[in-house]
């Protein structure tokens, strides 16, 4: 006679409950449809972005470097997408073996957090460009601390990610609560926590910090740039941090006269008016994309009851993979002019070419244009 314990049969009904996803399957297939749609947009636009800075000399900047390297972290979460569209139309378990499930998680979990730290870097480095003198941002930025800071955007996240799970704290494979490939639902609490405070708070707080000296440093030297007569050396010198076009315009009118006419004047400030302009926006972008992409994910972990959500906030954290390329690349003038050229297959227009496309298409190296970075 078969006797089933009604306390375990109960507790298995609790656990079924607890697990079951609290999407409908119409739901899944519009998140899945999305992720895909969100996933080659990231693709094209992170290729884009890799194959603009090798086609271009022009474009190999220290600030490119950063650029890269998230283009390149984003690119690797969006070639992981089919994985979770997978898991999004399973309804209780992975098909076949789970450890794909398991290492596209654990694989993801480190891109996104590379990705994050490097978007820290990238504000780090604009901070060091436009506030400090050009001989500490050259020092800062060797490619010696260029390859190191690089591999600590990398090593943070997968230490992240493999410690706990190497100190048995949390389990990843295929989460039927979420319909992922992540933590496990049923282990998935303390593990959620670790990663949300140690892959959001840092970057978030070093990206905040960097953009806010930047809108101070430059609003303050914008009420300083007219200066008095006879001051042309330290104004010459507060030029010189923010931009080099500036530097231009007052350095070669005041070696000759000692004294700024009035017409150079409001060309200097019309000109560091637009530059101030140009980065107040980037920081809005900047900011609020990463806000918005990140905060509701990372919330959601960490608020209990909010489970029917949370597969939306990850949709929306993927689409900060996408976002990335056109936040940092196609408002770049010279991104722009790049990508153009590469898109109507127009090689011989792309500005300072690698030497085999200048070769090939006999084209002279056209001059670079200072953009005021290195």
């Amino acid at each position: 006679m078969d006797v089933t314990n009604p306390t375990s049969l109960m507790n298995s009904t609790e656990m079924a409950l607890s697990n079951a996803s609290p999407l409908t399957y119409a739901e899944r297939i519009a998140l899945a449809v999305f992720c895909v749609l969100v996933a080659v947009c990231g693709i094209l636009g992170n290729t884009l972005v890799v194959l603009a800075v090798w086609l271009s000399r022009r474009l190999r900047t220290a600030t490119n470097v950063y650029v890269v390297n998230l283009s390149v972290a984003d690119m690797v979460t969006c070639l992981s997408v089919p994985a979770y569209v997978i898991a999004l139309m399973s309804w209780e378990e992975w098909p076949g073996n789970e450890l794909p499930c398991a290492l596209v998680a654990a694989l993801s979990m480190v891109c996104v957090g590379c990705s994050q730290f490097t978007l820290a870097g990238i504000a780090l480095n604009r901070y060091v460009l436009v506030t400090k003198a050009r001989d500490i941002y050259i020092t800062f930025y060797s490619r010696r601390n260029l390859v190191i800071s690089t591999a600590i955007t990398w090593l943070i996240p997968i230490l992240a990610v493999f410690l706990p799970l190497a100190f048995g704290v949390g389990d990843l494979g295929f989460d039927p609560k979420y319909s992922r490939c992540g933590p496990k639902h049923t282990e998935s609490h303390t593990y959620d926590s670790i990663m949300a405070l140690i892959l959001f708070p840092i970057p978030f707080g070093t990206t905040v910090y960097c953009y806010l000296k930047i809108f101070i440093f430059v609003r303050r030297h914008c009420n300083n740039m007219v200066p008095a007569a006879g001051e042309q050396s330290s104004s010459s010198v507060a030029a010189k941090n923010v931009n080099n076009d500036v530097i231009t315009s007052l350095g070669n009118r005041t070696s000759g006269n000692n004294a700024l006419n009035e017409q150079c004047v409001k060309q200097a400030r019309k000109r560091f008016n637009r530059r101030q302009h140009e980065i107040t926006k980037n920081l809005f972008y900047v900011v609020c994309a990463f806000v918005i992409c990140l905060t509701p994910y990372s919330a959601l972990l960490l608020i209990p009851g909010t489970d029917r959500y949370v597969p939306y906030a990850g949709v929306l954290f993927l689409l900060n993979s996408a976002l990335n390329p056109a936040i940092y690349a196609i408002k770049h003038p010279h991104f722009k002019s790049v990508f153009k050229a590469i898109l109507l297959m127009d090689l011989a227009e792309i500005p300072e070419p690698v030497s085999f496309l200048r070769n090939a298409n006999n084209a002279p190296n056209k001059p670079a244009i200072s953009s005021g970075e290195i």
